[in-house]
């Protein structure tokens, strides 16, 4: 019977505050569920996806600029485990700047990415 358990670390800086990292999730099996983009920062056009260990199912991936609208829009069908989607998006629609790539898993769970265009 397979098994998933959430991890995030607390720190506590120098003030005494206390800082949190982002949460993963992790199998039984010791191997780790994530998702990336690389290279970051993006050029060229191509933001490219990176599934590791990561469920079978439709993800929906959606590209949002500052401003929190949409400007891509894209159902991927994944098989399970790890993979690299590429995501061709015109030039003329990534200007140079920070962007966010969100991404809503199998399960409803929502990602998002930060990342910044050259």
């Amino acid at each position: 019977m397979a098994s998933t358990f959430y991890l995030r670390v607390k720190g506590i800086i120098n003030n005494g505050s206390a800082v949190y990292s982002d949460t993963v999730k992790i199998d039984a099996d010791g191997r780790e569920s994530s998702m990336g983009v690389y290279p970051n920062p993006v050029s060229g056009g191509v933001i490219n996806w990176q599934l590791i260990n990561e469920p079978a199912g439709i993800y929906h991936a959606r590209l949002l600029n500052i401003a929190g609208l949409v400007l891509y829009n894209q159902y991927v069908t994944h098989a399970g485990g790890s993979a690299v989607i590429p995501i061709s998006v015109k030039q003329t629609i990534l200007s140079r700047g920070a962007y966010t790539l969100e991404i809503v898993s199998p399960e409803k769970t929502i990602k998002s990415i930060q990342l910044e265009v050259l």
